[in-house]
């Protein structure tokens, strides 16, 4: 998951992932924002495409035994307004309605930092009550957690990572990260489904090679 990617729609993901990764973006015309997911292709996964206009992606990956993982990156950037918030939550719960029976992964910059996660409560005004209200509604209504409980930039968690399984998160740590942000570490005991590998005939002179 990445957020703030800073990408122009002109720039080719080949340009900066290698060949051996799917990557769903959204990006906006000035160059700044933008969201992405980044998914190695052994993995069976599809994009999931919603009408929203705030920045958020969605991927559905095989957990096998009839289990689907739903990833999602979203931004919120500090000068949007409660209107922004609510189609971003609007967007991440008609996603949940839509596949009620999946696990849900949900990471991103919120710039929430009035929220304290250790009691779950708004204890600032540094942002409108009623956008932080709405999230805390939205966690609430797909049944996630919150499970950052560290600084992310300086003081405040303003990086997230919700789950509506939070048993199968082994660990959340933070690490260095390639801007002013520390980057949020997950391990977790979920296991995508890979897809088949796909046998080539190569041919070498009179000899026939199977290959993997």
């Amino acid at each position: 998951m990445g957020t703030e990617t800073w990408l122009l729609p002109s720039i080719c993901s080949a340009e900066i992932f290698p060949p051996n990764y799917e990557v769903i973006r959204k990006d906006r015309k000035d160059g700044y924002g933008g969201v992405l997911l980044a998914i190695k292709k052994e993995y069976i996964s599809d994009s999931i495409e919603t009408t929203t206009t705030s920045e958020a992606v969605f991927a559905k990956l095989n957990l096998g035994k009839n289990l689907s993982l739903i990833i999602g990156s979203v931004y919120r950037p500090p000068s949007s307004d409660t209107n922004y918030m609510d189609q971003l939550c609007e967007t991440i719960e008609h996603v949940h309605q839509s596949n009620k029976n999946s696990v849900l992964w949900i990471g991103g910059d919120l710039n929430l930092p009035d929220i304290n996660w250790n009691s779950t409560s708004i204890q600032g005004n540094k942002v409108n009550s009623g956008i932080n209200k709405r999230l805390l509604d939205m966690i609430h209504n797909c049944h996630m957690e919150q499970t950052v409980t560290f600084p992310t930039r300086l003081d405040n968690t303003l990086d997230l990572f919700l789950t509506n399984r939070p048993s199968l998160i082994n660990r959340c740590s933070p690490l260095p990260g390639i801007s002013d942000h520390d980057a949020v570490f997950i391990e977790t005991s979920a296991a995508a489904k890979r897809g088949k590998p796909v046998k080539r005939k190569i041919h070498h002179g009179k000899e026939q090679i199977m290959k993997n």
